[in-house]
């Protein structure tokens, strides 16, 4: 045997592993689609998490092929095909339960989900303002000398500070200490627009905690949810 036809052959069992990884995904997704619709609240989880292992078997296995070769054509169209799978719109059924699956914790963990995007949109542009304060404040301590030399082996060491002259540093010295106070001035604004929920008020992360749910868990079952198509208006 060739090398050339050694090495075909073992990139086609390396594509063979690849299809099947992949192959078994959508099995595992179309498993978490049926228990969606049965309404099974056990066999959703279920198919969660064996959806997540079959992810991570794809992760792990091999797919070194050379950029548009037929071996990669495969594999990528593979891909679509599961993609596409996980992006059909579902068609209306008045058997369908998917829609109330969990429905009680889809509800409680969007609501911390929206009151946390809500904090943050609120303030946003004070967030946007205090990075660019830090950015500054940090350039003009460091052209003051007033960072500590990163090539010195002490940490309390003071590096010389860039050659100035008395009008420019007054100038920056004015400057980092107006840059200062306005810092603290939007950090509490901040704080008081905030409120006492602070940047997470519903504890989104603490209610996924409680129900059990992890990330991708929360966006399958939304994603699913959004796919189903509406009842037709009655006539």
């Amino acid at each position: 045997m060739t090398k050339t036809a050694e090495t075909t052959q073992a990139e086609q069992m390396q594509l063979d592993a690849v299809l099947r990884a992949i192959q078994t995904m959508s099995d595992k997704h179309r498993e978490f689609e049926a228990a969606m619709h049965a309404g099974d609240e056990q066999a959703v989880r279920a198919a969660l998490q064996a959806c997540s292992e079959a992810s991570h078997a794809w992760i792990r296995t091999p797919s070194d092929f050379e950029d548009g070769s037929p071996a990669d054509v495969a594999r990528y169209a593979a891909l679509d095909e599961i993609d596409a799978l996980a992006t059909a719109p579902i068609p209306w059924d008045p058997e369908d339960r998917g829609a109330l699956v969990l429905a009680a914790e889809v509800a409680e963990i969007a609501a911390a989900s929206d009151a946390m995007g809500a904090a943050y949109g609120l303030v946003a542009e004070i967030d946007e303002e205090l990075e660019y304060l830090d950015g500054e404040i940090e350039l003009l301590q460091d052209m003051l000398g007033l960072l500590a030399d990163e090539d010195e082996d002490c940490e309390d060491c003071i590096r010389e500070p860039d050659e100035l002259d008395d009008e420019t540093r007054v100038e920056y010295e004015a400057r980092l200490a107006r840059d200062e106070r306005r810092f603290v001035e939007l950090t509490m604004e901040r704080a008081a627009k905030l409120g006492a929920g602070g940047e997470d008020p519903l504890n989104y992360w603490g209610v996924l905690a409680k129900h059990g749910l992890m990330i991708p868990e929360w966006h399958a079952i939304h994603s699913y949810q959004q796919r189903m198509q509406q009842a037709p208006a009655s006539v």
